[in-house]
């Protein structure tokens, strides 16, 4: 039987493993407990079975294969009913099974043994095809790419790969499987393509513009795809990628430069039309470059003990510094038609942003979040120490150095940025002399500000915008429509001004 189970990260080396020898021991602690305990008499044909269970066990160990074959149909089509030994093996079965039916009405009530070895040859075969069919139906259903040409399964050669460096990425399909599957894709994205554009509603092509773009993002980097895709895109109306614009400008850096210069050139063309959908998106994702140029800045600018420069640590991931070069390109490429537009998006998400999360309500978030850092256990993936605690605050540091652009945080700086400034410096001290009294001193400063903090924001009911975003309050009669109402072939809904005082 050289079906395996399941496929799996790390699969079981079961070319080396034997079968278990239970029934063996049992059969013959049996035999040996019985004569000596029961005092039964141990019989010739008692020791002729043993010795007909080691050899069967025997036989069982020395047939185990010595590499892992996977039994797929390919494989049984190609590798096992073409072998002679399996037609043999088969035929030999059934004239065995046809030989004992004929003779069980004169054999069979006379030697127990008879019927037992009818039963015995009909379950081999039971067993063997069960087996195999719940092997294929699993790895049907898992999915399944066979090995390269060129693959060892040498368990050794394993072990020592695995021991000296890390393991190695999983191998990639045969030419001709991976031929196949462009040739299923560009065929599905035909399909897709003419779909949507045969749709009535372009609510109802939502499902096939998701499954399109699952498609495009995964295999775009193939030529035939890519050709696919360009000439799916001059078959469908620009409107319909309005219902998918968050997923396309979420994959607006994909590794593969063809699906990052597909959606960039989507995205201009989509812009053209309607720049209203497209600008908030990308004026966000522009916005989020300043915490990671922020904390790099501050960062870096901070000696370590050792005399080097510390690295940039923060909680943005480095896909994300790709996505927004992008998103920055792109709003650029839309000024040249829509430059009143990209200002006015910028504008209003940047002070709707500032709005939406205050000073005191960040230095309060990262002190804490730093807090836990150093002095608790934190969060799975959050790394601790002191470097990984001033890292959280470098973003807001480098902000505070940089000055308050607002009375609300003009009132900050006046309240709290001593204590904070003095705080760093015992940091500092700490960082190159090691004296924990330094560090002392750092968190009574930061626990003073974090509890002060804390009464504020629960007494803050009312704000005035002329406080926290003069800008806001100034711009009036803008082109940009009101966030989240923009909609094709509608009248656009402006901003004309903002309310004086947020709740």
């Amino acid at each position: 039987d050289t079906s395996q189970t399941p496929p799996t990260d790390t699969p079981p080396d079961t070319s080396q493993t034997p079968p278990t020898h239970l029934p063996d021991t049992s059969g013959r602690c049996n035999a040996f407990l019985a004569t000596w305990l029961l005092k039964e008499p141990l019989r010739r044909r008692d020791l002729l079975g043993m010795a007909f269970i080691v050899a069967g066990v025997v036989l069982l160990v020395l047939g185990v294969p010595q590499t892992v074959v996977k039994l797929t149909d390919e494989v049984v089509v190609s590798e096992v009913l073409p072998s002679p030994s399996c037609w043999a093996y088969l035929s030999g079965l059934l004239l065995a099974v046809i030989a004992l039916l004929c003779g069980a009405k004169r054999h069979a009530h006379k030697h127990p043994l008879y019927n037992l070895t009818l039963c015995a040859l009909i379950a081999s075969v039971t067993v063997i095809a069960a087996r195999s069919f719940s092997s294929m139906v699993t790895l049907a259903f898992q999915g399944y790419a066979p090995p390269a040409a060129n693959a060892t399964t040498d368990d050794s050669v394993a072990n020592a790969s695995s021991a000296s460096g890390p393991p190695a990425p999983p191998l990639a399909p045969p030419p001709a499987a991976a031929e196949r599957t462009i040739g299923h894709v560009v065929s599905a994205l035909r399909g897709f393509f003419r779909s949507i554009t045969l749709g009535a509603h372009l609510e109802q092509s939502l499902q096939d513009l998701l499954r399109l773009l699952t498609l495009w993002f995964r295999y775009g980097g193939d030529a035939r795809v890519d050709a696919a895709l360009s000439d799916g895109f001059a078959l469908v109306h620009v409107d319909t990628w309005l219902l998918v614009i968050p997923q396309i400008i979420a994959r607006i850096n994909a590794p593969q430069p063809r699906v990052r210069k597909a959606v960039q050139n989507l995205l201009l063309t989509v812009g053209r039309l309607h720049p209203q959908a497209l600008i908030y998106p990308l004026a966000v994702a522009s916005h989020e470059s300043r915490p990671r140029r922020e904390a790099e800045r501050s960062t870096a600018a901070s000696p370590r003990p050792d005399g080097r420069q510390a690295a940039a640590a923060t909680s943005l991931p480095l896909f994300s510094m790709g996505r927004i070069s992008h998103a920055e390109a792109t709003l650029t490429m839309m000024r040249a038609h829509c430059d009143t537009l990209v200002e006015q998006a910028l504008l209003v998400s940047n002070e709707l942003i500032r709005v939406a999360i205050l000073w005191p309500e960040q230095w309060h978030e990262s002190l804490e979040q730093a807090y836990r850092r150093y002095f608790e256990q934190p969060h799975a993936g959050e790394p601790r120490g002191i470097e990984s605690t001033l890292a959280v605050l470098a973003p807001l540091y480098a902000r505070l150095e940089a000055g308050a652009s607002t009375a609300h945080e003009a009132d900050f700086v006046a309240a709290y940025a001593a204590d904070l400034r003095s705080a760093l410096a015992h940091c500092h001290e700490f960082r190159l002399s090691g004296d924990e009294a330094q560090l002392q001193a750092a968190w009574t400063r930061f626990y003073e500000v974090l509890r002060q903090l804390g009464r504020q924001l629960q007494q803050a009911r009312t704000l005035q915008l002329r406080d926290v975003s003069p800008r806001l309050l100034k711009a009036t009669n803008l082109e940009i429509a009101v966030p989240g109402t923009y909609r094709a072939n509608a009248p656009v809904v402006a901003i004309r001004s903002f309310a004086p005082a947020i709740r």
